[in-house]
């Protein structure tokens, strides 16, 4: 999930959330979106009450994926709540009472599907734009097939981190982000959707812009390696004749 907002200082841009991976675990010290895997979770039916904003077909056609296309939303919306305290849904709940709800959820009390149900809330699935997929490399020891949302910073919440999977957030300008690459140790999908922000003055023109355009017909970006050198390659976005499958486990959102 790339969640933006204007900057708060004037003729500043837009910035971009980003949390910082602990050692340990999968890009370790690392500066990133907050994102994560699929659960079984995000493919309930029982979201059908929850969601508004895109049909089934609708999300089938951009992902070019026709089995529980709004598994990939729902789980950006989960994991940017769990990491970094930020619910991009409507609610009536306060501050306080969307912190003790987190807590819950964290704690493996309540799951995000029950929270959803117990306080009525409602997500609209146009309000996070589709940007990007990314299949992780070969010589990735942990390999991902990720999808890339965009949505804004919902007014009235403040972003916090889990203290588990992130242990530190910041708001970054994009601009700044590439410039302090190596010290972020960023990975090369976050980098490229940095750069790819880097080109909007305000969190309006930057959803329009990636909100046009005919989804269908976005490509995956496959990194390869020619005489040591990364290429981003293109493939079709449905992989076909590639044989490839990816375990639930492999595919994630951010």
């Amino acid at each position: 999930m790339l969640l933006i907002r204007d900057c708060i200082a004037a003729d500043c841009g837009i910035e971009v959330l980003m949390l910082q991976r602990p050692g340990g675990m999968s890009f370790a010290h690392s500066w990133v979106f907050p994102g994560g895997c699929l659960e079984s979770q995000d493919k309930s039916s029982q979201w059908h009450g929850h969601i508004f904003g895109l049909t089934l077909a609708e999300a089938a056609n951009q992902l070019q994926l026709p089995k529980d296309p709004h598994s990939w939303w729902l789980a950006a919306a989960r994991e940017l709540f769990e990491e970094a305290g930020i619910l991009l849904a409507e609610t009536k709940l306060s501050e306080d009472e969307l912190a003790i709800a987190r807590a819950q959820l964290l704690a493996g009390t309540s799951d995000f599907l029950s929270l959803a149900q117990e306080h009525r809330w409602q997500f609209d699935l146009s309000a996070l734009v589709y940007q990007s997929f990314w299949i992780a490399p070969e010589w990735v020891s942990s390999r991902y097939a990720t999808r890339f949302f965009v949505a804004p910073m919902p007014s009235g919440q403040q972003a916090s981190p889990d203290g588990t999977e992130a242990i530190a957030l910041q708001w970054f300008r994009p601009s700044e982000g590439i410039a302090r690459r190596e010290a972020l140790k960023l990975p090369r999908p976050t980098l490229e959707n940095l750069k790819l922000l880097s080109q909007f003055d305000s969190v309006a023109d930057a959803l329009s812009s990636l909100a046009e355009g005919d989804k269908s017909l976005m490509p995956a970006i496959w990194p390869s390696m020619e005489s040591g050198e990364v290429h981003l390659s293109e493939v079709s976005q449905c992989l076909d004749g590639l044989n490839i499958v990816f375990e639930d486990d492999a595919a994630g959102a951010e």
